[in-house]
């Protein structure tokens, strides 16, 4: 069952129906399975033995800016793509002016991440927390606006999309 997280950190089952119609850009692993056939057996157990080794004495880290900084969304997508092997698809919606416009989001940590995985998560907290930004490609960049991101994750796809469509599910905070 897909799990939907929201900017506030509120974490739920997506039941069928909930998610809205929306136009999508899918984003697709670039590696196919013929390229992993020219790879011997012998060379992948190497790899993933020196791999699982590094990351055990802590030495293989990937890379989490601190402070935080603005990075190209389309790009870190691709990558987060391959590297868990799902399909990404992110709303047409959140992609509008990319022709003359800079896509990004703020990513960063107090820390790297030791693992592929924390690296993914990192990511998908960061556009879920700080929203997908549409920036003037003029440096300084300045930002136009600044959408607030929804993610669903389900067993082959990650999906992310304005979080304006589930807002209004949420309990409202008592007023004062």
């Amino acid at each position: 069952m897909p799990i939907l997280y929201l900017p506030d950190g509120t974490r739920e089952p997506l039941v069928e129906g909930q998610l809205p119609d929306l136009q999508w850009v899918r984003f697709e692993r670039s590696v196919t399975p013929e390229d992993k056939d020219k790879i011997s057996y012998k060379d992948l157990l190497f790899l993933r033995a020196r791999n699982g080794i590094a990351q055990i004495e802590g030495k293989r880290q990937f890379r989490i800016p601190n402070p935080p900084r603005p990075v190209d969304l389309l790009g870190n997508i691709r990558v987060l793509s391959n590297a868990t092997g799902k399909s990404f698809w992110v709303a047409h919606n959140l992609l509008e002016g990319a022709e003359t416009n800079w896509i990004s989001f703020v990513f960063g940590g107090p820390h790297n991440a030791k693992s592929i995985r924390e690296w993914v998560r990192a990511n998908l907290d960061c556009i879920r927390t700080n929203g997908v930004i549409v920036s003037s490609q003029a440096q300084p960049y300045t930002p136009l606006f600044t959408n607030l991101c929804a993610v669903v994750i389900d067993r082959n796809t990650v999906k992310i999309l304005p979080a304006r469509y589930f807002m209004s599910r949420q309990p409202s905070s008592p007023s004062r």
